[in-house]
C-alpha cells in the first residue's frame, strides 16, 4: 500500500520518521496516534540464552552458541543439519522437534515486553503464549517474498521472530499496515547493543504483509514463534486451596437446607478497583430519532464486566473457584443503612443509583420519597446475616459493638421492629469499604446528602433442585 509514511521501529519503543532529524508536536501525536500491527526491539538476555542444541542426524547431536564470535563453520553446520527451502535461495528450516534452545521467551522477560502492545480490542482478560514453530537460518542473498502472517486457530494471535546475534548485515524487514510502512532492520538494532548478549525480536499481530530485503553478508538465524491469546485462567491448575473451596462449596450447594430456594453468595474486595463512571461519554453512542432516546453502548454490564475481569489476587481466585463450579459472579453494588435494627437492609444494584432528583424535604406533592425509600423500591433488597450485622456493629461501635446493642436493643414489653424481607444472602467475607461510589441527593435540611454503595462480588444461587443444584 502506498501514499502513507515510512515509519521506522526501534528498541526505544518510539515510532519516529527517518527522514526528519527533528521532533515536531505532530511527529508526536503521529506516533501516539498510529495504531501499529506489531513491535520490535532489542532485549537482553544471559549469554547461556543464545546457546542451541540440535539433531544432526537421526544418531547424533550438537551444540551451538549463536553470539557476535560465532564462527562460519558452527553456523554452516547448522544450516546443513536444517531442510532447504523448495524454490528459495539461502534460506533453510528446522521443525522444533529436532532443536531445543535454551532461550525461555517467559522467563527472560520477552513475552511480557510484547504482550503490552497487543491491540486493544483483544487483549481483554486475555494472557499472550509463545508456542515455538521452527528455527530458520538464512544465508547470504537469502530475501522472503511479501507474504501475511498465518492464523493457525482461531486464538492466534499473531508471530513472534527472535533474531540471534550472529554476525551478518542487511536483512531489514518491512511490514505495510493500512497506508503506512513499518520497517526494522534486526541487525542494525543488534549493533547497538554492542558486546552485551541480545537478542533482536519482532512481533506482528493478526494478518499482517511483510518482506525481508536480501541478507548482504553474514548468517541470520532466528526462532520463528506462534502467538496465542487464552482466556486469564483457562489454563491455570487450580491450587490446594482453590480446590479445597470448591469441595465446601459444593457440598452447600448439595445441602438442602441451604438456600433452599436460592439466593446470593456475597464476597467482599480485598484490593481496591478503579470505579467506573456511570456517564462517562460514549463516542459510540446515538440518539435513536423515533424513541428520543440516547443508545450508548456504556451499559452497567460493560463497566462493571470489565471490572470484574480486572481482579486480582483473593477476588480472581474467588472468580475462579465459582466459575469452575457453573456459578456466575459479577461485581454489583450495595447501598447499606449503617444501622442494626431489624427493620434494615441492604440493597442490590447493577449500577450507581440515579438520586439527584431526591429532596427530602420538599413536602409540596405530600410525603416527599426519601433516598431509602428509592433505593428499596428499586434495587433487590437483601437480608442481612449474621457476619453481615456483626460487621455493621463493628463499623459503629468497635470491639465491644454487639455486647453494646444488646444494651440500647428496645425493651422486651416495646413491639419490635418487623424483620425485612429481602433476598437471603450468606457473606463469605466482609463487604468492607475499599470500593465505594457515594450518589448525590438533597437532604431534608435541603443541604446536598449522600449515600454510598460498595462494590462487591456477588454469586446467584439457583434454588435446590434446579440448575447445578438439580436433584
Amino acid at each position: 500500500m502506498g501514499g502513507g509514511p515510512t515509519l521506522s521501529i526501534f528498541n526505544s519503543g518510539l515510532i519516529t520518521n527517518p527522514s526528519t532529524n527533528a521532533t515536531t508536536i505532530e511527529d508526536l501525536r503521529q506516533s501516539i496516534q498510529t495504531a501499529l500491527p506489531g513491535t520490535a526491539g532489542v532485549h537482553c538476555v544471559r549469554a547461556e540464552d543464545l546457546v542451541v542444541y540440535y539433531d544432526v542426524d537421526s544418531k547424533s547431536a550438537s551444540r551451538v552458541e549463536l553470539g557476535l564470535n560465532t564462527s562460519e563453520e558452527d553456523l554452516s553446520a547448522l544450516a546443513n543439519a536444517c531442510d532447504a527451502d523448495v524454490g528459495t535461495l539461502g534460506e533453510r528450516t528446522m521443525d522444533h522437534t529436532k532443536f531445543s534452545p535454551r532461550l525461555d521467551v517467559v522467563s527472560s522477560g520477552l513475552l511480557d515486553v510484547i504482550s503490552k502492545d497487543i491491540p486493544e480490542d483483544q487483549n481483554a482478560d486475555k494472557l499472550l503464549r509463545a508456542e515455538l514453530s521452527h528455527l530458520k537460518v538464512y544465508g547470504k542473498n537469502a530475501s522472503v517474498d511479501p507474504h501475511k502472517t498465518t492464523l493457525h486457530r482461531e486464538s492466534t494471535a499473531g508471530s513472534l521472530v527472535v533474531i540471534f546475534p550472529t554476525p551478518h548485515a542487511g536483512g531489514g524487514l518491512t511490514t505495510q499496515h493500512e497506508n503506512t510502512t513499518l520497517y526494522f532492520d534486526p541487525s542494525a538494532a543488534l549493533s547497538v547493543a554492542a558486546t552485551a548478549p541480545a537478542v533482536s525480536y519482532i512481533a506482528l499481530y493478526g494478518k499482517v504483509s511483510s518482506t525481508m530485503a536480501p541478507i548482504d553478508a553474514g548468517q541470520r538465524v532466528a526462532l520463528v514463534y506462534n502467538l496465542f491469546l487464552v482466556d486469564r485462567n483457562s489454563n491455570a491448575a487450580a491450587s490446594a486451596t482453590e480446590i479445597l473451596l470448591e469441595n465446601k462449596i459444593r457440598a452447600l450447594l448439595t445441602d438442602p437446607t441451604f438456600l433452599p430456594v436460592g439466593g446470593f453468595l456475597a464476597v467482599g474486595l480485598a484490593h481496591r478497583y478503579a470505579m467506573p463512571p456511570k456517564n462517562e461519554f460514549d463516542p459510540d453512542g446515538r440518539y435513536d430519532s423515533v424513541t428520543g432516546v440516547y443508545i450508548t453502548s456504556n451499559t452497567p454490564a460493560k463497566r462493571w464486566g470489565a471490572v470484574l475481569k480486572s481482579l486480582k489476587g483473593k477476588d480472581v481466585r474467588m472468580r475462579a473457584v465459582f466459575e469452575r463450579i457453573r456459578l456466575t459472579p459479577s461485581v454489583k453494588l450495595v447501598y447499606a443503612d449503617q444501622y442494626v435494627r431489624a427493620d434494615d437492609c441492604d440493597v442490590l444494584f447493577d449500577d450507581a443509583a440515579d438520586l439527584e432528583d431526591i429532596h427530602e424535604g420538599v413536602y409540596c406533592f405530600g410525603e416527599p420519597e426519601t433516598a431509602r425509600d428509592r433505593l428499596k423500591s428499586q434495587g433487590i433488597v437483601l437480608q442481612r446475616d449474621r457476619r453481615r450485622i456483626d460487621e455493621l456493629e463493628w463499623m459503629r461501635f468497635g470491639r465491644h459493638g454487639r455486647q453494646y446493642v444488646s444494651m440500647i436493643q428496645e425493651p422486651a414489653d416495646e413491639p419490635a421492629d418487623e424483620p425485612v424481607e429481602g433476598v437471603a444472602v450468606h457473606w463469605l467475607t466482609n463487604l468492607g469499604d475499599k470500593n465505594c461510589i457515594h450518589s448525590e441527593y438533597v437532604g431534608g435540611d435541603s443541604m446536598i446528602a449522600h449515600m454510598c454503595c460498595t462494590a462487591a462480588l456477588f454469586i446467584p444461587v439457583p434454588a435446590f433442585g434446579t440448575d447445578i443444584r438439580a436433584y
